[in-house]
């Protein structure tokens, strides 16, 4: 957080020219049914199936990796339920499809998160920054959002567990560098 800081300073002060966050809505958004007709549904249908099942797979690999990490178990239907509720509730807030991510997951676990209520607290210091925080982080550098997603993800990079693939065998090897 303190390099973050640090390198919003740093831009700022400095004046170079790198990509920044730019304009954040303040405050949440109005609830409300997508306008969408019969037509954009036809449309959209085959996109919405592989979005969800790319979501779901997603939701639960991740949730694996870190509960295996963790000693816990996931439990794939609840997980299912939860991202489908989110989706739902993405929806009548013009939100995007959301689905449990690996690098939010990387940043959450080296953060020090633990159980599920990190999520909670997470989503409420959202809501914080909605309402006062939206002028400071439109002078984010995008450099630096992408800065600790990486350093978070380095750290969950299985090394030995790749080179144990490779030795049993190759092709599974070449398909996890792909």
């Amino acid at each position: 957080l303190l390099l973050v800081v640090l390198a919003t300073a740093l831009v700022r002060v400095t004046g170079w020219d790198v990509r920044l966050v730019g304009h954040v809505p303040a405050g949440l958004p109005t609830p409300g049914l997508p306008d969408v007709g019969l037509a954009d549904v036809r449309a959209l249908v085959a996109s919405a199936a592989a979005v969800a099942l790319i979501s779901s797979m997603e939701s639960i690999s991740t949730g694996t990796a870190f509960a295996r990490r963790a000693r816990m178990r996931v439990e794939p239907d609840q997980e299912l339920i939860a991202v489908g509720l989110a989706n739902a509730a993405a929806g009548l807030v013009h939100g995007f499809p959301v689905a449990g991510g690996f690098s939010r997951g990387a940043v959450n676990v080296n953060a020090g998160a633990r159980t599920p209520m990190s999520g909670v607290l997470s989503a409420v210091l959202i809501v914080v920054a909605l309402f006062t925080a939206t002028p400071l982080l439109a002078q984010l550098p995008k450099v630096a959002l992408a800065a600790v997603i990486l350093v978070a993800v380095v750290g969950l990079v299985d090394v030995r567990g790749a080179l144990a693939i490779g030795r049993l065998r190759r092709s599974d090897l070449v398909s996890l560098l792909v």
